[in-house]
């Protein structure tokens, strides 16, 4: 009996040695796709390539809509289940990169970089949006360094950095902006599952508001009395905030 044990064991492991191997050669020529869905998420043209770690290559991704009916998930259960999913990627993959993210009609170019062991590089490109980040991995928290953030149909850019906090169950973020070129401003921000708050002062010389105004939208009588009423050569924005 114990000879068959051992036998059985040997085998199994022979067996699992030959499948590692196998995997291995597979992965090292590359595995392709041509379509493949799950859900919601449709991805076409994608390759696997094993290069000391993962190298996935996708060309096109379309998410589509939700029916509705689910209820919105609470921040910390997206916080955590954000952090989960990025350590595994971190653990299996050095490279992803995406043509085409379909999402909601907006189209955007993704490609993340492993940079060493537990940050990456993760470059977002669209039609009017650049953003360039550093991901940090850690064992209960995921921080994005911005590195700069920039979108050009409203003339407007950014940076700081995000934490998602697994421990302290919240996700907070320090983020200086210049907005339409002429409106610098600094925001602070935390987030749990019963609110979000923000606090924020100005960040700079604000010299004129009309650009800023204009982003709103405002009827013309409305406008004309914030632009042309309050007029002077220096605006001071000391603070302002809110919850929602």
């Amino acid at each position: 009996m114990k000879r068959i044990f051992i036998r059985v064991f040997v085998s199994v492991c022979d067996l699992m040695i030959l499948i590692t191997v196998l995997t291995c050669i597979v992965l090292k020529h590359g595995i392709s796709f041509n379509d493949l869905t799950i859900g919601r998420v449709n991805v076409s043209h994608s390759a696997l390539v094993w290069n000391e770690k993962l190298e996935l290559q996708i060309d096109i991704i379309k998410i589509g809509k939700g029916d509705g009916t689910k209820q919105a998930t609470p921040v910390l259960d997206v916080t955590k289940k954000a952090i989960f999913a990025s350590q595994r990627f971190a653990r299996f993959f050095s490279r992803l990169n995406i043509d085409n993210l379909l999402i909601g009609g907006k189209s955007l170019a993704v490609n993340l970089i492993q940079e060493d062991v537990k940050t990456y590089m993760l470059t977002l490109v669209g039609e009017h949006t650049d953003f360039r980040s550093r991901l940090t991995f850690y064992s209960d928290a995921l921080v994005v360094d911005i590195i700069d953030a920039v979108n050009k149909r409203y003339n407007s850019k950014a940076k700081g950095q995000v934490r998602l906090d697994a421990e302290n169950d919240n996700v907070s973020g320090t983020i200086s902006a210049l907005i339409n070129g002429s409106f610098p401003v600094s925001i602070d921000v935390i987030a749990d599952n019963e609110q979000i708050s923000f606090e924020g002062k100005e960040a700079g010389q604000i010299l004129e508001i009309t650009s800023l105004v204009d982003l709103f939208g405002l009827s013309h009588n409305i406008q004309r009395w914030i632009t042309d009423y309050l007029s002077g050569s220096r605006y001071h924005l000391k603070s302002f905030k809110g919850l929602m």
